[in-house]
C-alpha cells in the first residue's frame, strides 16, 4: 500500500508541476479519489486492529498530519517574503491582508483557522471575493464579475483542500467502520446521488464532504472483503501483480487521454 502511495503522489505531483520521466501517471484528480480510497481502506484497518478508542485515533491523526503541515505553512510563508523582498512585487496570494482588514472579522478569524489547522480548506473554493462587496457563492455555471478573486487564493497552501476532506472523514471513521454493510452501501449511494447532482446543486461537488465520501466508504468495504479473505490473500504474492497492474492501468489511462486529445486536434485541423 506503501508503495500504490507513492505513486499517486507522484501523479498529483506531475499533474500540479509537469512529467515525471515524460509521464504523468494518471490524472491528477482521478489519483486524489484512490486517495480517498486508500485512506477509507487503512482507517478501517487501524480502528479494526490498533485503536479501540476514539480519543487515541484522534490525537494520533493530529499528531501524523498537523506538525508536517506546519512545518510546509511555516516555509511557504518564509518563500513568499523572501519573493516579496527581492522582487519589490506581492506573491499572488499576500493581497489578501487588505481583504482581510475590510472583511468582518469573523471571516478574517475563520480564513486564519482554516490556514492554520486545515480544517476547512475546501470551503473558501465555494466563494468568490469581490473588493467592496466581499463574499459571493460561486455557483459552477454563472459566471462571476471580472474584478472578483477566486476564494481559494485565501489558501496558503490551496493543495490542502484535500487533507481537510480528509479531516471531516477522519471525524466519523470511528463510526462507520463498525456499522454494517448495509448501511454503508445505502451512505456510498446517498454520496453518489449528491455527487451526480452537481448541477442541481450548483456547487463543485469535487471539493465537497457529502459528494465524495462514497470513496472513502468503498475503502472501508474494500477492507471489509479483504478482512474476510485475508488468509487466502496473504498464501499468495498478490502484492506486485497487483501494484503492475495499477500502474499498468495508470500508464494506459494516460495513453488513451494523449490519443483521445490527438484525435480530437487532427478533427478539429480538418475540419
Amino acid at each position: 500500500m506503501g508503495t500504490l502511495r507513492v505513486l499517486l503522489a507522484l501523479s498529483v505531483l506531475a499533474g500540479h508541476a509537469s512529467s515525471i520521466l515524460g509521464s504523468r501517471l494518471i490524472d491528477a484528480g482521478a489519483a486524489v479519489h484512490v486517495f480517498f480510497v486508500v485512506s477509507g481502506f487503512y482507517m478501517a484497518l487501524i480502528l479494526s486492529e490498533k485503536y479501540r478508542d476514539r480519543a487515541t485515533f484522534y490525537l494520533n491523526r493530529a499528531l501524523r498530519l498537523w506538525p508536517t503541515y506546519l512545518v510546509v505553512l511555516l516555509a511557504t510563508w518564509s518563500w513568499y517574503y523572501v519573493c516579496w523582498h527581492y522582487t519589490g512585487k506581492k506573491p499572488p496570494p499576500l493581497w489578501v491582508p487588505e481583504a482581510y482588514a475590510a472583511m468582518p472579522y469573523w471571516q478574517a478569524f475563520l480564513l486564519r483557522a482554516a490556514n492554520f489547522t486545515m480544517v476547512g480548506l475546501e470551503i473558501p473554493y465555494f466563494f468568490a471575493y469581490l473588493p467592496g462587496e466581499g463574499f459571493l457563492f460561486k455557483p459552477t455555471t454563472v459566471p462571476l464579475p471580472g474584478a472578483a478573486h477566486d476564494g481559494n487564493s485565501f489558501v496558503v497552501i490551496s493543495q490542502a483542500w484535500s487533507i481537510s476532506l480528509e479531516l471531516w472523514f477522519y471525524l466519523v471513521a470511528p463510526f462507520l467502520v463498525r456499522r454494517r454493510v448495509a448501511f454503508l452501501v445505502g451512505l456510498a449511494l446517498a454520496s453518489v446521488a449528491v455527487n451526480l447532482s452537481s448541477d442541481a446543486f450548483n456547487i463543485p461537488t469535487y471539493f465537497f464532504f457529502p459528494a465524495q465520501l462514497y470513496l472513502f466508504v468503498l475503502g472501508i468495504l474494500v477492507y471489509r472483503l479483504y478482512d474476510f479473505y485475508q488468509d487466502a490473500i496473504e498464501r499468495r504474492p498478490w502484492g506486485w501483480p497487483a501494484l503492475g497492474a495499477v500502474v499498468a492501468a495508470f500508464v494506459a489511462y494516460e495513453r488513451s487521454e494523449e490519443h483521445t486529445s490527438e484525435l480530437q486536434s487532427h478533427s478539429f485541423i480538418s475540419y
